[in-house]
This record gives C-alpha cells, sequence and structure tokens, in this order.
C-alpha cells in the first residue's frame, strides 16, 4: 500500500508485538485461505510454513503435460573457487537425478562442443537430446533461447541456465502449479549462490535505475520483507536463469526479444508478458543453486549502454512506478528498506 491509511501501537497484548496474543487471528487467516481455496477452478490445499502466519495453496497438476527444459550453453569446463567444474554436465545430471515430475525432456543446445562426459552422459539418457547451434554473428543469448525453444516439444518452456544444479526435488512441480493457470505468464525460482547466500527471489524495477534482485545476497534463511522471501508472491519480473512459461504465452509474444542481446532479454519477457494482462509469479519451493558468473565472469563491467537505453525507453514508465514495491522504499539497496 503506498499510503499508510491505519496504524496503531504496539502494547501489551497487541498482536503487533506478539502474534501468539490472538491465536484466534492467525486461524481465521488459515479458514479464509481454506474457504478460497474450495473456490478455485484448481483444486488447491493449504500447508503451513515456517513462521506464523505463513502457509502455501498447493495446486494439484492437470494431467501430465510435458515440460521442456532448454539449457542453452557453450559447453566449457568452469574454473570455481572450488576448481574446474563441467558445469552443464553437473547441471543435467542433478535435473536426473532429483526431479520427481516425471514428464519432462532436456534440450541441451550447444556450440558444437562439450566435454566427452557431458556427451556420453546425454547418449546414455533417453530423456535428453542435443541440439547444434550455430551461429556466425556476435554472440546474442535471446537468438539462442529462441532457437532452443523451436526444438523444444512441451506445452511448458523452462528457461535454464547451465551453471544451475537442482536442489528441491519438487522445483520443476512447484513451477507447473502456476505455470497452467491461466492467468499466469512467466514462473520464477528461488536460487542461491554455492554459498548458500540468497541469489534471486524475484526482480525489483527502479532500483538503481533500472532492474534488480531483490534480497541478492542476503542469508538464504532469511525471510525478507515481511515474508516475502518465504511466500509464493507476484513480481514484475523474474530471471531467465529458471524460468517457466507456456509455449502458447512464448510463441504469441514472439519469444525473446533479440535486439536485448546480453541483458535485460528475460527483464523485457516478463514486461510484455505483464503487459498481456498475465501474472509473473516467484516461488521459493523451486529451488536450485546457481553458479553465477562462472561460465563467462561477472559482467557488470560490460553491460551493453544500448540494452540499458532500450529497456528504459521502451519501460521507462513501469520501472520508475513498480506495482509490485512500495514507493516509500529505497531505490538505492536491495533490503526494502525505507526511501529516505
Amino acid at each position: 500500500m503506498p499510503r499508510v491509511l491505519y496504524h496503531w501501537r504496539k502494547t501489551v497484548g497487541s498482536a503487533a508485538g506478539d502474534t501468539d496474543a490472538k491465536p484466534w487471528g492467525l486461524q481465521a487467516a488459515r479458514r479464509a485461505l481454506v474457504d478460497h481455496a474450495a473456490r478455485l477452478p484448481h483444486r488447491a490445499t493449504v500447508e503451513d510454513q515456517p513462521g506464523d502466519g505463513f502457509w502455501r495453496m498447493r495446486y494439484d497438476i492437470e494431467g501430465q503435460p510435458l515440460v521442456s527444459v532448454i539449457i542453452p550453453t557453450d559447453g566449457r569446463v568452469a574454473q570455481t573457487p572450488a576448481g574446474p567444474r563441467d558445469l552443464p554436465l553437473a547441471c543435467v545430471r542433478s535435473i536426473v537425478e532429483k526431479t520427481d515430475y516425471a514428464r519432462y525432456e532436456i534440450v541441451l543446445v550447444d556450440n558444437g562442443r562439450i566435454s566427452p562426459e557431458l556427451r556420453a552422459y546425454v547418449e546414455a539418457e533417453p530423456r535428453i537430446r542435443r541440439v547444434v547451434y550455430e551461429s556466425s554473428g556476435p554472440f546474442n543469448f535471446a537468438a539462442k533461447v529462441n532457437f532452443c525453444a523451436r526444438h523444444a516439444s512441451g506445452e511448458h518452456l523452462l528457461l535454464l541456465n547451465d551453471d544451475t544444479e537442482v536442489i528441491a526435488p519438487e522445483w520443476m512441480r512447484a513451477m507447473l502449479e502456476f505455470s497452467q493457470q491461466p492467468d499466469v505468464g512467466a514462473v520464477g525460482a528461488r536460487l542461491l549462490f554455492p554459498d548458500g547466500r540468497l541469489q534471486h527471489m524475484g526482480v525489483v524495477l527502479g532500483i538503481g535505475g533500472g532492474a534488480c534482485h531483490i534480497f541478492s545476497g542476503h542469508p538464504g534463511h532469511s525471510p525478507g520483507y515481511f515474508g516475502s522471501a518465504w511466500v509464493i508472491r507476484n513480481y514484475s519480473a523474474v530471471t531467465g536463469a529458471c524460468c517457466m512459461t507456456r509455449r502458447d504465452v512464448f510463441e504469441s509474444l514472439g519469444g525473446f526479444d533479440e535486439r536485448f542481446a546480453t541483458d535485460f532479454n528475460d527483464v523485457d519477457y516478463c514486461l510484455r508478458v505483464r503487459a498481456q494482462g498475465l501474472r509473473i509469479v516467484a516461488t521459493p519451493f523451486a529451488k536450485l543453486y546457481h553458479f553465477e558468473g562462472a561460465t563467462f565472469g561477472s559482467r557488470e563491467h560490460v553491460v551493453n549502454p544500448a540494452e540499458i537505453a532500450a529497456l528504459s525507453e521502451r519501460w521507462g514508465g513501469v520501472i520508475a512506478h513498480d506495482p509490485y514495491y512500495n514507493p516509500n522504499l529505497t531505490r538505492t539497496a536491495l533490503d526494502y528498506s525505507l526511501r529516505l
């Protein structure tokens, strides 16, 4: 809420000071969610979550839709603080070994070079298809994603960086719960740095004049602002490092805009999804590690000024007024502190 419409004192016996002061209030809140779930077109249940007053709405998966996990890669073995690591091999292996949703395919798109170990793994796993991407022009990640999508068969496309690894077996199912809903256009995940710190839990517009990963660098167990890192919620955008979207939505928008060759293609896509009246959802129950920068290194110093200008020209009004971020909060930090 952008304006303070009501407030009260924190006194002894007030729920503002202790949530245990009025347990009937929490019980009533849970009943309200249960009643709401009963009226929804999708069958849903309410589960308790850590912390008083936090619940999870779980939606049944309708049928068994095919999910195409799209992984663009250059196939290189990266140098990480722990030593050399075959990131795409670790990524696909984590999907195959940990995912509890059965109906998926992996479309691995490389530039013609992968490690012998990855090649052997791909050849032995029937759910993985390898496609070679050939391009004579400058590197364009958006074009590569669009190429990947044309080789996918699923009703849902799950864009995934090759430097990610699955943590939670329910990750794909947790995203599919929302991607199947007709009013949702894209679904993001909870990504952690290898040391357990938060890397991504949604994108907020307007911080630093652009788009930022809120809570990035905070402890992995942090509840965030009023528990927002613990709960499923809407954002203006999510990262393309792990993003599920329906094929019909992707194709209706023409996929990623290839003018955003290296940066902001995911943010631009999400904002075009929202412009169609669809929601962007982030779920903390789709949990993965993200070895961000391990493949290409930090790109902060090489962000293309033309892409920054293009994003600002197209979405300047939206960036200035993110509807999922209170205007009284900071535009210079990632911690939801007050704007001074």
